[in-house]
């Protein structure tokens, strides 16, 4: 006779043969959604390490700024698929959580990286069909902010030839008018921070290049037994002999004419030591008239000075055109007198840029940063080329970065500060990043094209940002 217990035996095994796959589903959905929560924390720690990494290079491009990004998640994530990472630079104008009518100090730049990874299961699709599938999208967000930490000298290198008075497209008014609108903007700005520095103050410098840069005090030359005396221009090139002279208040060009450069000294013009020496440099000519001068004088020039003044709009007077600035916390009259500089010439952003490193290299601040704005190709676009490609602007960043200066503290102590400078152009209303000059002088990542005045103002706000800027990972979240 066959027993009760007999009869049951052998239910559990089959039983449990029963539950393995459903055993075996809760032991994948365990696995690959625990391993997916751990995705998840895993790349918002990434991502908050992209968005600092793109925050501590924010003058850096967009391109630039999608490419960090991903390197740094990529090598969070090695075997992910990338779907979709996106960067943002948010100018306080734009953000709602900004306060545009607070002080400068409190307003910021927010970054933002959200990401979206493709990240492998264990278990795939094809081997068990109670997986999640193949891989998991995952996605992760992150913010920083950037507020003001140090100053900084800024000196604004701009193209102020012929071109500048017609419109970008994009706009009603001068490239020029736009211009002084922004310069007038960041002047505001820099003001506000200057407020709440204590005694170290940010600076601003302004150099106007057309085909030659102004200078902005008086000198005199001799020529041929007689003194000329009035206000010198500059090509800021060496030749290899004696330049060619072809007015009495005039030491020439490297040629016969300033359209013949054939005679330049390219190691010479590019020697740090003569950069930074500006006695190494004789005038090109004098503007032999004060800056204001009557109509009757006016009327009384060859026409090759007439053009470089422009009359007053509220006298019978007319004055120089433009000329540099030095650098000054006193920005806003630094801005009042560019509102009243009048483009004209030719353009050759070297001259500019020589000028420019003179002048940073008298800065107070240990952050120095040189702005190159350009509207167009230089007149003599090979000259350009062959200056960069002989070191012209590696050996200004490098001359510069090798020095200290000393500052004043918070605490009003003196410390001493190693410079850090660096150069950026900005091409306005033309693509500087397709003139090989412009990017093998800057670099590919430090070079930017934009039609639109308020684009620029940003950028420009954010470079200075980037040097005097103190990193916050932001609260918001996404």
């Amino acid at each position: 006779m066959i027993s009760h217990r007999n009869k049951q035996s052998g239910h559990a095994a089959i039983l449990f043969a029963m539950m393995i796959p459903l055993l075996f589903g809760v032991f994948i959905l365990g696995t690959d959604g625990a391993r997916a929560l751990q995705a998840k924390a895993r790349l918002e720690e990434a991502s908050e390490a992209a968005v600092l990494a793109v925050a501590g290079q924010s003058g850096s491009t967009q391109a630039a700024h999608d490419e960090m990004a991903t390197n740094y998640i990529q090598y969070y994530f090695p075997f992910a698929e990338m779907e979709d990472i996106t960067t943002e630079d948010i100018p306080c104008a734009d953000n709602s959580a900004c306060d545009t009518e607070d002080d400068a100090v409190n307003r910021f730049y927010e970054y933002t990286v959200s990401a979206t990874i493709s990240e492998p299961n264990w278990f795939s699709k094809d081997t068990i069909s109670t997986s999640f599938g193949d891989s998991t999208d995952v996605g992760g967000y992150s913010s920083a902010r950037k507020y003001q930490s140090q100053t900084v000298d800024i000196i604004l290198v701009s193209d102020f030839s012929s071109s500048m008075l017609q419109s970008t497209g994009s706009s009603v008014n001068s490239k020029v008018t736009d211009l002084k609108s922004i310069i007038s903007d960041v002047a505001d700005t820099i003001n506000e921070y200057n407020e709440h520095t204590g005694t170290q103050k940010n600076t601003m410098a302004f150099v106007g290049f057309g085909y030659y840069t102004y200078g902005a005090y008086s000198t005199s030359i001799s020529k041929n037994g007689s003194t000329y005396s009035g206000f010198p221009y500059y090509t800021y090139l060496m030749c290899t002999g004696a330049k060619n002279s072809s007015h009495p208040a005039n030491d020439g060009w490297c040629g016969a004419s300033s359209s013949d450069l054939g005679n330049i000294d390219y190691s010479q013009s590019v020697s740090a030591a003569n950069i930074f020496d500006e006695s190494a440099y004789l005038p090109t000519s004098i503007i032999q008239y004060p800056y204001t001068i009557s109509a009757s004088t006016y009327n009384n020039i060859d026409y090759s000075y007439q053009k470089m003044y422009t009359k007053n709009s509220d006298s019978n007077t007319y004055h120089f055109r433009y000329y540099n600035l030095g650098l000054t916390s006193d920005v806003s009259e630094l801005s009042d007198t560019i509102d009243n500089f009048v483009p004209q010439g030719s353009t050759a952003f070297y001259t500019g840029l020589i000028r420019g490193a003179q002048i940073a290299n008298k800065g107070n601040n240990s952050r120095r940063l040189i702005i190159i704005l350009s509207d167009g190709n230089n007149t003599h676009e090979d000259v350009t080329t062959e200056l960069v490609a002989d070191g012209l602007c590696d050996n200004i960043t490098d001359t510069l970065n090798s020095q200290t200066t000393t500052v004043t503290d918070s605490e009003g102590d003196e410390v001493e500060e190693s410079v850090k400078s660096r150069i950026f152009a900005i091409g306005f209303g033309y693509q500087a990043s397709q003139n090989p000059g412009m990017t093998n002088c800057v670099g590919t990542n430090n070079v930017y094209d934009s039609n639109d005045s308020d684009e620029i103002k940003d950028k420009i706000l954010e470079l200075i940002a980037e040097e005097m800027g103190r990193l916050t990972p932001s609260d918001e979240t996404n």
